[in-house]
């Protein structure tokens, strides 16, 4: 009698955020956990930490980028851009060769930056307070919040465009999430504009805000992603920034 077996894993990645951190050079990465067992499991993280985790349960944690990390990732990159930027020379007369270092460039941490970062970060804060999880923000059905969103450019050249918010509804039965802007109402201008100056030598950080005022007009979980149509092309890449959740329900939290 044939038997079907599935294997699987005791401890899984279940979920992860990835969420601006303390500066547009940093970046937080949130992970769901699940304990796939019947029994306890206890997780070890970052070398020396340690979280434990019922059975069929689910943990989140927010590890923090170690010292020996992010030298691992400077020296990746390097052997990247080391890749690219291999120039050799040599002088026939001399009968003399060799390769162009590039030690100096490779250690200045604002070019390394300058590889990673995206075109256009954005910063958000919900009524004055920075988003820095991927939590639930409980709301009620027509009350009014702020979101503040600064945008930061890492181009040498100036930008511009305008900025829109897109609401979708997460599905309980899991079918994902379905554009739901018309249970979004906000206030004033649903598209704003923006523009952003050079990069100088007094600005090395360009950047704008604009804040928004809107409410829901149902319940449900809504994801709020902020939208930048630039006079230049962006792709989805080259704008970072967080996914908003709201929890909205018409009793009082």
């Amino acid at each position: 009698m044939p038997v079907a077996v599935t294997i699987l894993p005791a401890v899984r990645l279940k979920a992860y955020h990835v969420l601006a951190g303390d500066s547009s050079f940093s970046r937080y990465i949130v992970v769901d956990v699940s304990n796939e067992t019947e029994f306890d499991a206890e997780l070890e993280y970052c070398g020396v930490r340690r979280m434990h985790v019922l059975p069929r349960e689910t943990c989140r944690n927010n590890p923090q980028m170690q010292k020996e990390e992010v030298e691992r990732l400077r020296l990746l990159l390097e052997r990247h851009v080391t890749k690219h930027l291999d120039i050799r020379w040599d002088i026939a007369g001399q009968k003399l060769s060799g390769i162009v270092p590039m030690g100096a460039l490779l250690s200045e941490v604002s070019f390394l930056k300058q590889l990673i970062l995206p075109t256009i970060t954005l910063e958000m804060c919900v009524a004055g307070r920075p988003y820095v999880s991927a939590d639930e923000i409980p709301l009620r059905v027509g009350e009014i919040t702020d979101l503040s969103i600064k945008i930061i450019s890492s181009l040498s050249d100036a930008i511009g465009g305008t900025m829109s918010l897109m609401c979708e509804q997460e599905i309980s039965s899991g079918l994902g999430l379905i554009n739901k802007s018309d249970h979004l109402l906000v206030l004033g201008a649903k598209r704003r504009p923006f523009s952003i100056q050079p990069r100088s030598h007094d600005c090395p950080q360009p950047s704008t805000s604009l804040t928004f005022q809107f409410l829901f007009r149902v319940e449900g979980i809504f994801k709020i992603t902020a939208q930048v149509a630039s006079e230049t092309s962006l792709r989805d890449d080259d704008v970072f920034g967080c996914v908003l959740t709201f929890a909205v329900t018409s009793k009082a939290y």
